[in-house]
């Protein structure tokens, strides 16, 4: 994986970015002046396309940028009086001179949540573009409007709800049939994947393969069996990626590959390298589950909370349990701008936004979680390679599922029962379930001790040496979970990046065109 580590930045990352400086009475340009990221399906009627896309255009007087209705392909940007910088890598624009000043309030959510809220980044100087966005920047004056807007409510009867979905996923794969034959379909054990499968069956195109990753432990799903089982039952090829031994090269590339964005899908890069060369489509199932209420977040005492507006205990419950391993390894000062009540104040802050949606857990985690960390699997990754549909964001389809109550949602599960109903020849072939967790004592022992080589091979000024060793070594002889390793790796990486741009490594010395007078 193509990544210079463990020192950091061995290499620059070359992400598209424009960079605009106001010198006098001259624009200076570096990067690509016009750039158009992503995919665009066109819409009839006039309406605003589809497809996840981004892009930007500097036309010698002002810069504009925009982006798809919801905001998942990734877009950063940064702006002063004198200049503008955008990128979908965060990483990119702190080279080429973003302030490295950390966002510490963006980053006590993060630490505990696993991904930032709204347009939060690591970093004060650096803003995700908002959903729906039209940013421009003309002679130092910055403008970004956007968002997401509130559905109203819908009043249906459960089964008319159940046909209504099968309807309009129907119509949405009917507008989304590929062009080519080498299309592929990452197939895990349950719903979202299965139903674009079959559906795409049901009208005549069968995808080249099918391909499943095994994840890191503790993840324990059959997702294997039921996903081989589904593809021999549809006469597909099924793929099966073994588990990559070591873990820490691919989370660090993770890590760049997501901007510093999630503490996930470091076990997803095995199928971001196999589809290269093999299939020029994919078709992702983003979304599909924390829209229908099936997502393992989606439960009746968050929706309580929601309802009755207990902000402090939900917020409670969402930020879990991290804060006497963050106050063991951190240094007092560091962890004072990592407090859990400053996470609080942030947490809730947002939670307010989606107070009033019909489902307002499932607006919380679509706009914050989905898009900022879910996203970036399919728009950060596997876009490298391949181009990537997600039928689950149709306009259509969005807009009547987000309008669903989740006291509708929590009554039954609607996508389980609409692909049973819709497809009940293969009604028989049960869906993935957590298993119970065994034991994986190994696979953390190297994980541990990979960390600790990584630790030790330059200065860790933003933990507590003698308490960061000691718990790694016992992490690397036990084989415990409990030392959140990615979090610690993500820190640490995180911190040596700052170092570096903050020392002058691995900035590159573009030389700026003077563009109009």
């Amino acid at each position: 994986y193509p990544i210079g580590l463990p020192a950091w930045g061995e290499r620059q990352v070359t992400e598209p970015f424009v960079l605009v400086e106001i010198r006098g009475r001259h624009y200076y340009l570096a990067g690509s002046p016009s750039v158009l990221l992503g995919h665009r399906i066109a819409r009839t009627h006039g309406d605003p396309p589809d497809g996840i896309f981004a892009e930007w255009k500097w036309d010698g007087a002002s810069v504009t940028a925009s982006n798809d209705r919801y905001g998942f392909y990734p877009l950063f940007y940064y702006a002063t009086p004198t200049k503008i910088c955008i990128s979908p890598s965060l990483v990119k624009l702190v080279e080429v001179g973003a302030s490295t000043e950390l966002d510490e309030e963006a980053l006590a959510v993060f630490l505990r949540l696993g991904f930032f809220l709204a347009e939060d980044t690591p970093f004060k100087a650096i803003r995700a573009l908002p959903p729906n966005a039209h940013l421009r920047w003309q002679g130092g004056c910055l403008e970004v409007r956007g968002g997401w807007n509130m559905p109203a409510s819908r009043t249906m009867s459960w089964d008319e709800t159940i046909d209504r979905y099968i309807e309009l996923f129907r119509e949405v794969i009917r507008v989304r049939l590929p062009s080519v034959a080498d299309f592929a379909i990452p197939l895990s054990g349950g719903r979202d994947s299965r139903h674009i499968l079959l559906e795409l069956c049901r009208a005549g195109y069968c995808p080249k393969f099918t391909v499943t990753v095994w994840g890191f432990p503790p993840s324990n799903h059959p997702d294997i069996e039921i996903a081989r089982f589904v593809s021999r039952e549809l006469g597909v090829e099924h793929v099966i990626l073994p588990r990559t031994p070591s873990r820490l090269g691919l989370e660090l590339t993770k890590n760049v590959m997501t901007s510093f964005c999630s503490i996930e899908h470091a076990w997803y890069l095995p199928m971001v390298n196999y589809l290269d060369g093999r299939a020029s489509v994919v078709f992702d199932g983003i979304g599909g589950d924390v829209l229908s209420g099936e997502s393992t977040r989606f439960n009746a005492d968050l929706v309580g909370l929601f309802r009755s507006r207990r902000w402090r205990k939900l917020s409670d419950q969402l930020l879990g349990r991290h804060d006497i391993l963050l106050s063991n390894l951190l240094p007092a000062r560091r962890y004072r701008g990592f407090d859990r009540a400053v996470a609080t104040r942030r947490l809730i802050q947002e939670l307010e936004r989606h107070a009033d949606a019909p489902n307002p857990v499932g607006s919380f985690l679509f706009w914050n979680r989905t898009r900022r960390s879910v996203a970036l699997v399919p728009y950060a990754m596997i876009n490298r390679v391949v181009r990537v549909l997600s039928p689950y964001v149709d306009r259509d389809l969005f807009d009547f599922v987000t309008s669903i109550s989740a006291e509708l949602l929590l009554h039954g599960q609607l996508h389980t029962e609409a692909i049973r109903r819709a497809f009940p020849r293969f009604a028989h072939i049960p869906f993935s379930r957590k298993r119970a967790v065994v034991s994986h004592r190994q696979h953390f022992r190297r994980f541990a001790a990979e960390i600790v080589r990584y630790a030790l091979s330059e200065p860790t000024p933003w933990f507590r040496r003698s308490t960061l060793f000691p718990f790694l070594a016992w992490c690397t002889v036990t084989g415990e979970r409990r030392g959140h390793h990615t979090l610690i790796l993500y820190l640490i990486q995180l911190q040596r990046f700052v170092r570096a741009i903050q020392e002058g490594r691995n900035v590159p010395r573009k030389s700026l065109q003077r563009t109009v007078s």
